[in-house]
């Protein structure tokens, strides 16, 4: 932890040096190289700054949390799961878990703030072809002008590209300290989205043909868009890539009305943008992935409670079954998940409204309850549900969890003349009878 302000010290002075030395021709230059640096350091420090907010957070909810602990409702089970969950959290430091992560972050976006804002200090160096700021326009041009304008084009994509992507990762950062959903390799995936973007951008921009003056007004905002998604033009242009060059062999690709439809997570209920965002990830990108998912994996890297995310994987495992126009026509008959279609379909007096809701004959419906009892996504995800019922964990212990003896006041079943040593009984609880009776069945529990 000493050494930490140090390394720090060492990583400024040596930015702040190596530009000095570069800047030193001219006090114009130099104040707005100091400026520009300082302005670089500031924002390359201002994520880092907004994950540290994360330890205090933690210290506010559990002290809060604590404050409920004599209190009756400390014995639910709600209350002793977010009492582990929020001690559980281990808040951005500078530690040993977070100081590598942090320092790469803080690299990356000081080293992309500070060339945006010396690109016209050294605008001469564009007139150097570059293959990826000239891309295949240096094969059919040789007009130094021309390549330097073209690589400038390219550069302004890539420098609002890093913008999207730095106002992504401020947006992102703030919402997930608040939800206490940071983690080391959270800083390093928003200190790789930033390069990524940038690439991607950049690439991007080659694939235009012609610039006219109407679409380079556009290119900044087609840099910036890309900044804020990549993945998404990523996965469109490596469509179009295998589409063009038939990297998928001689076989066509299957009409537009044989495809199956899409199964975006938009459909599930209160499943918004943001969290998305968090569930792709974690490599979740539609409904059909998200059914299959264990909620114990899921779980410990989100910040919402166990119940929901068991709630999100059964509505998505409704909505793969059933599809879009069945998950609308169930939804309006009460059917949220795939639990209350189980249910529903179970009993024969709810069942018949809704078969006919569904189009589904009575043995269709038979059929379907027997399917579901034999997919193992569902028959899993039914035993973590049962499971978190408070009555499922009462039935486990025997008894309920205010009126249990103390556990040095209670004796094996099996044992009927069992004596409790005193000097073993903690202090305050009282034992009103040290010999236990025989049971009435004294071969069985």
């Amino acid at each position: 932890m000493e050494k930490v302000p140090v390394v720090f010290g060492l990583v400024i002075a040596a930015g702040l040096g190596g530009y000095l030395a570069i800047l030193l021709r001219s006090v114009v230059s130099l104040t707005y190289g100091l400026l520009s640096v300082l302005l670089s350091l500031i924002m390359a420090a201002l994520p880092i700054a907004i994950c540290l907010v994360q330890t205090k957070s933690k210290d506010r909810t559990l002290k809060k949390l604590l404050s409920l602990s004599d209190e009756p409702v400390a014995k639910s089970t709600y209350y002793r799961i977010a009492k582990i969950s929020v001690g559980a959290i281990n808040p951005v430091a500078l530690g040993s878990d977070y100081l590598l992560p942090i320092i790469v972050l803080f690299s990356v976006t000081s080293v992309s703030f500070i060339s945006m804002y010396f690109s016209l200090d050294f605008n001469h160096m564009l007139e150097i072809r570059n293959p990826l700021l000239g891309g295949a326009r240096m094969l059919t041009t040789t007009d130094p002008l021309e390549i330097k304008a073209y690589q400038e084009g390219t550069f302004t994509v890539g420098a609002m590209a890093f913008i999207g992507a730095y106002v992504y990762m401020l947006y992102r950062l703030l919402d997930r300290t608040n939800n206490n959903d940071i983690y080391p390799i959270s800083l390093y995936y928003y200190a790789a989205r930033i390069p990524i973007a940038t690439l991607i951008a950049a690439v991007l921009r080659q694939s235009i043909p012609q610039t006219t003056a109407e679409l380079s007004v556009l290119l900044p905002l087609l840099g910036f868009v890309v900044g804020l998604a990549p993945d998404l033009f990523l996965v469109t242009m490596t469509r179009r890539a295998f589409q063009f060059i038939k990297v998928f062999g001689v076989k066509d690709d299957p009409p537009v009305e044989a495809r199956p439809p899409a199964m975006p997570l938009l459909m599930l209920n209160d499943l918004s943008r943001d969290k998305i965002d968090r569930l792709q990830e974690l490599g979740i990108d539609s409904a059909q992935v998200l059914a299959c998912q264990n909620p114990f994996i899921i779980w410990p890297r989100l910040p919402y409670d166990l119940g929901l995310i068991v709630d999100w994987i059964a509505a998505a495992q409704l909505y793969a079954l059933l599809g879009a126009a069945g998950l609308e026509k169930a939804r309006a008959r009460y059917v949220t998940d795939i639990f209350d279609l189980h249910l529903r379909l179970g009993k024969p007096a709810a069942a018949t409204a809704l078969c006919q809701t569904l189009d589904l004959t009575s043995a269709e419906a038979e059929g379907l309850v027997a399917q579901l009892e034999a997919d193992q996504s569902f028959t899993r995800l039914r035993e973590v549900r049962d499971q978190l019922r408070p009555e499922s964990r009462d039935a486990a212990h025997g008894d309920d969890l205010r009126t249990r003896p103390h556990p040095a006041a209670r004796t094996h079943r099996r044992q009927p003349h069992a004596h409790v040593d005193i000097t073993q009984v903690p202090a305050g609880v009282v034992i009103t009878a040290v010999t236990v009776p025989p049971p009435a069945n004294p071969g069985g529990l």
